[in-house]
C-alpha cells in the first residue's frame, strides 16, 4: 500500500523578516544609533591619543614592549595592543584623520556588528602580520584596523542591498582607498596589515549581511519550522472539527 503525505502550506512571513532581494534606500539610522557610534569612535580616539602621550613621554618605549614582533611567541598577544600604539605624532595624526570618518561609518548601523568586525580584523590581520612580516621589526599602529573598517564600509551597502550605504562605500573608495597600501613599496608601512585588514573587513561585510549563507539557512529553517507548526495546527483544528461534527450527528 502506498502512502502520500500532504505538503505543508506556504505562509508569507511578516514584512522585514525576509532576506533582502531588492535594493532599498535604507534610511539614516535613528539618533540613538548615531550617538552611540559617535561616542564609541570618540572613546577609541581618546584612548589612542592618551596612549600616545604616555608613549611619547617615555621615548616610545611602549612600542618595543607592546608592539608586535614577528614570529616571537611572547609577542603574539600584542596583536591586541599594537593598534593603540604609534611611532610618532605624524603617524597618529594621519591615522586619526581617517579613523574618525571610516570608523563612524562602520559603526553607525550596528555596534554589535562593528564589534565583531573589529575583533575579526585585529585577530586575523594581527596573525598575518605576525607570520609574514620581516624579522627584527616591530609593528604598531591602527592602520590595519582602519583598513579593515574601510573594506567593511565599501562592500556593506552592496551585500545589504542598501543604496545609502553603497553610496557611502563609493565615496570612501575615492577618498580613503588610495591611502591603503596593499603591496610593498620599500617604506616602513605595514602593507601586510593593510592587505589582510581590508580583506577581513570585506569578508565581514558579506558574512554579517542578511544575505550571508548562515543567515539564509537560518531564515529557511525558521520558515520551515513556522510552516510546519501552522500545518500541524491546521490538522489539529480539522480533526477537532470532524470530531465535533460526529458528536453532534
Amino acid at each position: 500500500m502506498s502512502t502520500t503525505t500532504e505538503a505543508p502550506p506556504q505562509h508569507d512571513l511578516p514584512a522585514g523578516q525576509e532576506p533582502p532581494k531588492h535594493w532599498k534606500l535604507g534610511g539614516f539610522p535613528d539618533r540613538r544609533h548615531v550617538q552611540q557610534a559617535a561616542i564609541t569612535i570618540g572613546i577609541i580616539l581618546v584612548v589612542i591619543w592618551l596612549v600616545q602621550f604616555v608613549n611619547a613621554a617615555t621615548g616610545y618605549r611602549l612600542d618595543n614592549v607592546f608592539g608586535l614582533q614577528p614570529r616571537d611567541l611572547m609577542s603574539l598577544p600584542m596583536i591586541f595592543t599594537d593598534p593603540f600604539l604609534h611611532l610618532s605624532w605624524s603617524h597618529i595624526i594621519g591615522n586619526s584623520e581617517v579613523l574618525v570618518p571610516v570608523g563612524f561609518l562602520a559603526a553607525y548601523r550596528s555596534l554589535v556588528k562593528f564589534a565583531w568586525v573589529s575583533v575579526a580584523i585585529i585577530v586575523v590581520s594581527g596573525l598575518f602580520v605576525w607570520l609574514v612580516s620581516p624579522s627584527g621589526g616591530v609593528t604598531v599602529g591602527a592602520s590595519a584596523v582602519i583598513a579593515g573598517w574601510l573594506g567593511y564600509v565599501i562592500l556593506r551597502g552592496w551585500f545589504d542591498r542598501c543604496a545609502i550605504d553603497l553610496i557611502a562605500g563609493v565615496v570612501c573608495v575615492f577618498l580613503f582607498l588610495p591611502l591603503v597600501q596593499l603591496v610593498p613599496n620599500g617604506d616602513a608601512t605595514s602593507w601586510q596589515g593593510h592587505l589582510s585588514g581590508i580583506i577581513v573587513g570585506m569578508a565581514c561585510a558579506y558574512f554579517l549581511s542578511d544575505r550571508s549563507p548562515v543567515k539564509v539557512r537560518k531564515h529557511i529553517a525558521d520558515v520551515n519550522k513556522r510552516a510546519e507548526g501552522l500545518h500541524v495546527q491546521e490538522k489539529l483544528t480539522k480533526i477537532h472539527d470532524d470530531y465535533s461534527k460526529r458528536s453532534t450527528s
